[in-house]
């Protein structure tokens, strides 16, 4: 709902597809190149925290089925009690060893001619390549992998919010 409030419809509808696609991308990747991460599906829930009400999960399934997600509310959440049990499940979630993954990833380039350069600081990004290091890097394509990209301090900065994030503990 957060999305649709900053970027509208259809831009929801861009993102959860793009979700869903990237899933599928890092499991087919995971098959093509035999990776052993441990990846599997699994189904993911989104419940109210203690000081939440239940509009906010309503306005998050209105949203999440507008963006064309199969998603549901359901009257209890599996595993988990809590005071106010409605969750939404969302189907066909994943589930993998990041660290097992990064390293098959890396095996993958290099096996294929690539070469990784780690300790390597961008400070410029542009269409055709970029500065890192003090080395002008000319490329046909250039991808920004960060949480936040470096290649706009302020389109994604200003709408950002650092009030959730999550944490597994085993």
């Amino acid at each position: 709902s957060e999305i649709k409030k900053l970027f509208g419809r259809e831009k929801t509808r861009l993102a959860a597809e793009s979700h869903t696609a990237a899933i599928g991308w890092i499991e087919s990747t995971i098959r093509k190149e035999l990776i052993d991460c441990n990846f599997k599906r699994v189904n993911g829930y989104l419940f109210l925290s203690e000081n939440d009400i239940q509009e906010t999960l309503e306005d998050e399934l209105k949203a999440s089925r507008n963006a064309g997600l199969a998603t549901e509310m359901l009257s209890h959440c599996p595993g988990i009690l809590i005071e106010n049990e409605l969750c939404i499940h969302f189907p066909g979630q994943a589930q993998f060893h990041p660290m097992k993954y990064i390293r098959g990833l890396a095996n993958a380039v290099i096996a294929k001619g690539g070469s990784i350069f780690t300790g390597t600081k961008a400070t410029e990004v542009r269409k055709d390549g970029a500065t890192a290091n003090g080395f002008n890097i000319r490329s046909g394509s250039v991808v920004v992998a960060t949480n936040t990209p470096v290649n706009d301090l302020f389109r994604m900065h200003t709408r950002q919010y650092a009030y959730r994030t999550y944490v597994i503990a085993m």
